[in-house]
């Protein structure tokens, strides 16, 4: 019920998914029939704008996850990253991705788009195997963000062995409530080692360093159940306070 009303107040909430035991399923096939003659193939340069098109059309009411999905590109090796094409009817009709991260290496980063005019004829199904077939050099589980409301998507999932890892709630909160302070009081633990305070009217000590080691100590303490590799201070700049850093603030944007 707590989900429902949330969502009645104008929220979304994004659910991780892992994908469970891998190396159990055998090489990731699919059983999905396909009347699609499909080819894939990898990403190219021209492909950029059919690809941000294609992104388009899975997310026009939804900027983040347009955005997390806005990954697909060509190949690299740091961080490894490989990108297949869909294509029927001489026309892109999907893309998928898969990514091993340096910040979170335990798992693979996994995105599948197809045109929703394509959707439910295999096409999903046959980059999910043919992305997989990838990663059997160094195989490890596939981790996937879908929206609760995007039924077809988490059917997909669990027919594949994906399980829910975290759900993230989306929206607007106000520090000032009670139910928000409440449940701040009932935290299991703060950030450790770690406290920057600006007093009344004063301003705050601390260098962009502080700061971004007070970001990365955060992050690290709310992802203990996908344990970031270690920041040196200069990747922690980077990340957590870029060049939108707002000069004597404890916001690093």
């Amino acid at each position: 019920m707590e989900g429902q009303e949330i969502e009645e107040r104008g929220s979304k909430s994004l659910i991780t998914y892992e994908e469970f035991s891998p190396l159990c399923e055998g090489d990731r096939r699919s059983n999905d029939q396909t009347d699609v003659l499909m080819l894939t193939r990898p990403y190219q340069d021209h492909d950029q704008a059919t690809v941000r098109g294609l992104l388009d059309q899975c997310w026009p009411d939804d900027p983040v996850m347009r955005e997390l999905h806005d990954l697909h590109g060509p190949g690299q090796l740091s961080p490894w990253q490989q990108t297949l094409i869909a294509e029927a009817d001489r026309q892109v009709v999907g893309a998928g991705t898969v990514r091993h991260g340096e910040r979170h290496p335990v798992r693979y980063w996994l995105i599948l788009n197809v045109t929703p005019a394509w959707r439910r004829r295999g096409i999903g199904s046959r980059l999910f195997t043919a992305l997989a077939a990838l990663t059997r050099h160094d195989p490890r589980p596939f981790r996937v963000q879908a929206r609760p409301s995007d039924t077809h998507t988490m059917q997909f999932l669990q027919q594949r062995g994906f399980r829910p890892l975290i759900r993230t709630w989306e929206g607007t909160i106000d520090p000032r409530d009670g139910e928000v302070q409440r449940r701040l009081a009932g935290l299991a633990r703060g950030v450790e080692h770690f406290r920057l305070e600006r007093p009344r009217g004063e301003a705050l000590d601390a260098s962009r360093v502080d700061l971004a080691r007070f970001y990365a100590a955060w992050y690290r303490a709310i992802h203990t159940w996908d344990t970031p590799a270690p920041w040196s201070d200069e990747q922690a700049v980077e990340h957590f306070c870029g060049e939108d850093l707002i000069a004597e603030s404890v916001v690093c944007a």
